[in-house]
């Protein structure tokens, strides 16, 4: 199973507009790993989308994929910097037959967006074209907590449901568990203190976690850590659910500006023995699970 982080930089990228910081300052002048655009990631095999934020179409294009041969688009939930660029579903290329509109030609070749009803329903409120998209036909839609879990090649994909607010018993996001037959990966992006760590089989290969918010900078100034009322993790908070669940190796994400730690310092940062088994990704990572 080929992974492809296209982005990792969350709710703040790296660099931020009009930011000069030394993070951003070395983002502009580097490119990645010191930028980070986004968070989403690409299943080759499967031509899938794992959520799409502002910057899908540019990091779709920019990795060599194409939108043209998106499939599938896994969506978590309905946050800007998770599903603000959805509307990269419709811009594929239309060959347009002589009877055809342009939407009955996509509607040919129609990628598939496969979610949970909350997190569709949500998501349709914060994307209007969304539900446009479906209703013409120009995406399918696949609700793994109704039609069941999506069969596709080979693999098997089902939904890890959970609430963003942990107080709100609203199952408003999901993560996804994949199973290519060979490899097992769970991907549970963001905000997710209330996720069952349950629902987890016991003999994962890898997950993508969020990377959770570190207690101290690399400058030794501390910041304040999440609350248990809020969505988010800290750090330690992020590692020790890594122990708990037990893959072989864990994938940390979402490490926007706020976090305040550079490519190279989270590189070192990784060395140390509690972060065994335990990787930061950047853009533009490729691994093999």
């Amino acid at each position: 199973m080929r992974v492809r982080f296209l982005g990792t930089g969350g709710s703040q990228p790296i660099p931020l507009p009009t930011c000069e910081c030394r993070l951003c300052r070395e983002a502009r002048r580097d490119g990645p790993p010191a930028a980070r655009c986004g968070s989403e990631l690409f299943l080759p095999e499967i031509e899938g989308l794992v959520d799409a934020s502002e910057f899908a179409p540019w990091s779709l294009s920019k990795a060599g994929s194409g939108v043209g041969s998106l499939s599938y688009c896994f969506l978590t939930h309905w946050h800007a910097d998770h599903a603000g660029g959805l509307r990269v579903l419709g811009m594929r290329p239309a060959d347009v037959g002589p009877d055809e509109t342009v939407a009955e030609a996509k509607a040919r070749t129609a990628p598939t967006l496969v979610t949970t009803r909350a997190v569709y329903e949500r998501a349709q409120e914060s994307v209007g074209v969304l539900g446009h998209y479906v209703d013409a036909g120009i995406v399918d839609l696949h609700l793994l907590d109704e039609a069941g879990p999506l069969g596709t090649d080979g693999w098997r994909v089902d939904a890890l449901p959970y609430p963003l607010d942990p107080g709100s018993g609203t199952d408003d996001a999901t993560g996804f568990l994949f199973d290519d037959g060979d490899a097992t990966l769970a991907v549970v992006a963001d905000d997710a203190r209330a996720f069952p760590e349950a629902s987890l089989p016991a003999d994962l290969d890898a997950v993508v976690f969020e990377s959770g918010y570190p207690s101290e900078r690399p400058d030794g100034g501390r910041r304040r850590d999440p609350e248990p009322g809020e969505g988010d993790l800290s750090h330690a908070e992020v590692l020790a659910r890594v122990r708990r669940v037990g893959p072989e190796v864990a994938f940390l994400t979402h490490v926007g500006h706020q976090c305040g730690w550079s490519h190279d310092e989270l590189a070192e940062l990784a060395l140390d023995a509690a972060h065994d088994g335990v990787r930061f990704a950047h853009d533009g990572l490729v691994v093999e699970v």
